[in-house]
């Protein structure tokens, strides 16, 4: 937040990556207290709740190729669009596996879908 006060452009907003917010332990008390009009794009995906040391190799690992479908790791992602504005979303999940057994088509389907019933189970638009 101190960079974009810092920065001083009316149009630069961030851009809330959900794994890397987890990361980051930016809680959804956190979220709710930044300006809503300083939100501009949420990257949605889910992870481990574990949050590896920045030399473990499953910090890169995870964040290139190992995210997991909204609802089906452990962050706190109902906690976090709660506290969010709703805002444009983009379902942001590599994950080298996933592909090789559903190919792109069923990854991206695979996406799509289980962002849906995240909204919809978490009673979200």
């Amino acid at each position: 937040m101190d960079v974009l006060d810092k920065v001083g452009m009316p149009d630069a907003y961030l851009m809330v990556d959900t794994l890397h917010a987890h990361r980051s332990r930016v809680s959804p008390e956190e979220l709710a207290k930044v300006d809503r009009k300083k939100f501009g794009f949420i990257h949605l995906c889910d992870g481990p709740g574990e949050i590896p040391s920045l030399e473990d190799p499953s910090m890169i690992a995870v964040a290139r190729e190992g995210r997991l479908y909204a609802g089906e790791g452990e962050i706190d992602l109902k906690g976090m669009f709660s506290a969010m504005p709703n805002n444009p979303i983009s379902i942001e999940l590599p994950n080298s596996k996933e592909m090789k057994v559903r190919g792109v088509t069923g990854h991206a389907a695979r996406c799509l879908i289980t962002a849906k019933e995240f909204f919809a189970n978490n009673e979200m638009e």
